[in-house]
């Protein structure tokens, strides 16, 4: 209950005996402010409206625009930017909302940005599998872009989506001119054991949900990564009965929770490929990572790229996102070294100032 009270509500009893053992020990009353959080959580009037234009779609996932103005001089002078999310939840994190939209925020630098939106890979017609998403998907969009705009672009993955983005660019090396990877985990095992940990201990249970469901339900998703903070996956709901529910800190926790439990279902393959060629064979970091025949090499890619990880992410730690530097041999890296949550780097209280601001500072360059 305290790691996922939508999930114990639900009656997923799968479920609550895979998080049992994370439980965190609270008492009484820390419990009755947790339910209190939660209950004005779930009443809360904030919604968050969102316009964004489709101008391009393949095989369900498709590329958005913002309705928002851009500087025609910075227009000319700066290649246009692709936002690539993860595959594990919607992409409205990078638009999470008017405070914290790092697709609009990089637009009113002067960028031309676009965003992709994976869709539901469940749904998708075909090519359900980590390379339809690959070459069917995120390629395309890619060749679209700089053939609508007319020369290379600059991609920024989130998470997977940038572990996917350097498979893409290792074989679009003449599309894109620089490359930003925002928590992006590339070795899955030695610098990441708490998580390697926890999939090792997850995947047998949910490789039996795939094959009954033929795709990874959202909730298991949502309960692996509430092990990683068990204790702040519950108390953030008492901090948020302490807030001033009027306030601009109550949206933006209202906005992120919405995203956080409005996660996406994954096809079955895609989620098995995660799982066996990235967790259990750590095939990218091992050079080892095959894509319908083509192995990822990501030491051909020479265009600058920037690595952006934080020593206080459970998800993505430092080590596992900061490793694909010794990869990428024929780039110029920047890192850039924080100390934050996975999710602060996009909602924290200072990311545009520690993280975004940084980030269109070295794309400017």
């Amino acid at each position: 209950m305290p790691v996922h009270m939508a999930m114990v509500a639900a009656g997923k009893k799968d479920i609550q005996e895979y998080v049992a053992p994370y439980l965190p020990a609270i008492d009484e009353s820390e419990l009755v402010e947790i339910i209190k959080g939660i209950q004005l959580y779930q009443s809360h009037p904030y919604k968050v409206r969102r316009q964004r234009r489709v101008i391009w779609s393949e095989k369900g996932a498709s590329l958005c625009t913002s309705s928002g103005k851009h500087s025609k001089t910075a227009k000319e002078q700066r290649a246009p930017l692709l936002l690539v999310p993860s595959l594990v939840n919607k992409a409205d994190i990078l638009d999470l909302c008017a405070a914290r939209s790092l697709f609009r925020w990089l637009g009113g630098q002067g960028f031309e940005t676009y965003l992709l939106d994976w869709g539901d890979t469940t749904g998708y017609p075909d090519e359900k599998t980590m390379e339809g998403i690959v070459l069917s998907r995120l390629c395309p969009a890619i060749e679209h872009l700089t053939e609508k705009t007319g020369g290379p672009i600059s991609v920024l993955g989130y998470c997977m989506g940038g572990t996917i983005s350097l498979a893409a660019v290792s074989l679009l090396q003449h599309r894109v001119g620089k490359l930003v990877l925002l928590a992006t985990p590339w070795d899955f095992k030695k610098r990441n054991p708490v998580l390697s940990d926890r999939v090792r201990l997850w995947a047998p249970v949910v490789m039996n949900v795939i094959e009954q469901k033929g795709y990874l339900p959202a909730e298991w998703t949502q309960a692996l990564f509430a092990t990683l903070d068990p204790e702040g996956s519950a108390k953030k709901f008492a901090r948020f009965a302490r807030m001033d529910q009027e306030s601009d800190e109550a949206r933006l926790f209202v906005a992120v929770e919405d995203w956080l439990n409005d996660g996406v279902d994954l096809s079955g393959e895609i989620a098995t490929h995660t799982l066996r060629h990235w967790f259990a064979q750590n095939a990218p970091e091992r050079g080892e990572w095959m894509l319908a025949d083509r192995r990822i090499d990501i030491r051909e890619i020479r265009c600058p790229a920037m690595i952006v990880a934080s020593t206080g992410d459970r998800l993505v730690p430092y080590a596992a996102a900061a490793s694909v530097e010794e990869k990428l041999t024929g780039s110029k890296i920047e890192t850039l070294k924080l100390d934050c949550g996975h999710i602060s780097l996009i909602a924290g209280t200072h990311a545009v100032e520690t993280v975004w601001k940084p980030i269109a500072q070295w794309l400017k360059q």
